[in-house]
């Protein structure tokens, strides 16, 4: 799922669920909510008036009804206003993708305004990246579900900046790439072997332009690689040492190297830990 921006007012665009976001003590329907208040006739200061709707990160109220516009309008409460920050709202594109979930709706929008007091561009990236994790599931090994609807496929970012276009790509950019790694991560020891997870970080570099070099066990030797070799030795999945380079910065400039640890499985593990965290091990993987 890869959120999008679209340059649009809330009260005129067309969406299943318009998210907005409400800051904890707003009492009227005032600034930002004014417009959505006027075309619902209302309801959002209805919504305030009965205490329904206190701006607590917990409170969530979903109105219905603009004609030429939000089919409903989901009123999330995210906290006190000095207290907002990017996290705020990649926890609000969140919530708003699980209530379109549980609503099965799988296009909603989500509305920057109210959101003044974080940077409008971080506003926007945190945005995306928060609607994109929290769209992801991990299906693969699941056999048919009838009450599967596939979840959340899009999302609309409406409101910010001038730069809000590029942050939202951004913070796509961003969670899909999060994504791809929880998926990585999830797959058990039996799919996501050296080779799989070397296969994988081809076909990514190829994508965004990175180069990348697998190295194969009789090279690792000949390189002197004996303790990742050694690590391998229990296994019948031969070792795989991947390096992936982007050569973007300035000449003369030092290179940054990270350096990750990713064992697709982690059998020594399975002889220190009790059999409830066997199952975890596959997670030794996300050092990779």
């Amino acid at each position: 799922m890869q959120p999008r921006y679209v340059d649009s007012d809330a009260p005129s665009h067309a969406t299943a669920l318009l998210a907005v976001a409400v800051v904890k003590g707003t009492a009227e329907a005032e600034g930002s909510l004014a417009p959505l208040d006027a075309a619902l006739n209302g309801a959002v200061a209805r919504a305030l008036a009965s205490g329904d709707m206190k701006g607590r990160a917990k409170d969530e109220v979903v109105l219905y009804g603009i004609e030429g516009g939000p089919d409903r309008v989901l009123l999330l409460g995210v906290g006190a206003s000095d207290e907002l920050d990017p996290e705020s709202v990649r926890r609000f594109a969140a919530r708003a993708v699980r209530v379109a979930e549980r609503l099965g709706i799988t296009l909603l929008s989500v509305s920057l305004d109210g959101l003044g007091q974080v940077d409008d561009d971080d506003a926007a990236q945190a945005a995306a990246e928060g609607a994109a994790l929290a769209a992801w599931k991990f299906r693969e090994l699941k056999s048919g579900d009838e009450d599967d609807d596939g979840g959340v496929t899009g999302v609309d970012v409406l409101g910010g900046g001038e730069g809000a276009a590029d942050a939202v790509a951004l913070g796509a950019t961003i969670g899909a790439a999060e994504n791809l790694a929880r998926t990585l991560q999830s797959r058990p020891g039996n799919v996501a072997t050296p080779s799989h997870i070397a296969a994988a970080a081809q076909r990514m570099s190829e994508d965004v332009g990175l180069t990348v070099t697998v190295f194969d066990e009789a090279r690792m030797q000949e390189e002197g690689m004996h303790a990742i070799l050694a690590v391998s030795r229990g296994s019948e999945e031969e070792a795989r040492f991947i390096i992936m380079e982007h050569n973007g910065g300035a000449e003369g400039e030092a290179p940054l190297v990270l350096v990750g640890k990713g064992l697709s499985f982690d059998a020594g593990g399975i002889s220190l830990k009790p059999p409830a965290g066997m199952e975890d091990m596959k997670f030794d993987m996300s050092g990779g």
